[in-house]
């Protein structure tokens, strides 16, 4: 299977994403937004240090910024160009490749991760989860998010993707194994997304949906 190469989508990337999810979509910015309100439902204090592992264009980046003002963000990825547009459009924020970590770079108390795993080789998943580990901080939080492979219309989105041609779904249950490997709790998994931005007025009953695994995506949440 050929491996995707982002730097050739880093100037197109919301256009291609948006004209994939179609009419229902509309604002792809509501499921950048909606990810980031979720994880905050869960921590119980803020962040001073959060790094967006996977960041890409950097679409995620401005809600984190909203939502943790007080906080210093990182971002980092394997694309260049990505990250070029990302400090472009997030001059507050330190962008760095994966393979050129900083040295020092501070312990992370919390790293957001948003559909990034589904685009690692298979046999590569511990190793990127191990580079995780690393960074946290001791009682550091981990979030995922994830497509649902059991959602069939997230089915049908990935796969008329050109940049999710290299896409490999995972199950919930694979996170457990990863998240062990590298010496991470697992606290929970709950699916989200189950109304699209076009019927954002019901998410108020999502809050009761986090078990029924029909969600458009899933979060896995982990602590070190």
């Amino acid at each position: 299977m050929p491996k995707v190469d982002f730097d050739e989508y880093a100037e197109q990337y919301d256009n291609v994403l948006q004209q994939n999810i179609g009419k229902l979509g509309k604002n792809i910015s509501y499921y950048a937004e909606h990810k980031v309100i979720t994880l905050q439902r869960y921590l119980k204090k803020q962040p001073a240090r959060i790094l967006e592992f996977g960041c890409g264009t950097g679409r995620n980046i401005p809600f984190i910024k909203l939502a943790f003002p007080d906080a210093c963000v990182w971002g980092c990825d394997v694309s260049r160009e990505s990250l070029e547009t990302a400090r472009t459009n997030n001059p507050s924020v330190s962008f760095f490749h994966v393979d050129e970590k900083p040295d020092p770079l501070p312990a992370m108390d919390m790293v957001f991760v948003s559909c990034v795993f589904h685009h690692i080789p298979v046999d590569q998943r511990d190793h990127w989860m191990q580079y995780i580990g690393i960074i946290l901080a001791l009682q550091g939080y981990l979030f995922i998010f994830e497509h649902n492979p059991y959602n069939p219309l997230t089915q049908h989105a990935v796969n008329t993707c050109p940049f999710d041609k290299d896409a490999v779904l995972l199950r919930p249950a694979e996170f457990k194994s990863l998240l062990s490997g590298a010496l991470l709790k697992h606290l929970r998994t709950d699916y989200i997304l189950f109304f699209p931005a076009g019927l954002r007025r019901f998410n108020i009953f999502e809050k009761y949906l986090t078990r029924v695994p029909f969600g458009g995506q899933y979060m896995v949440m982990a602590r070190k």
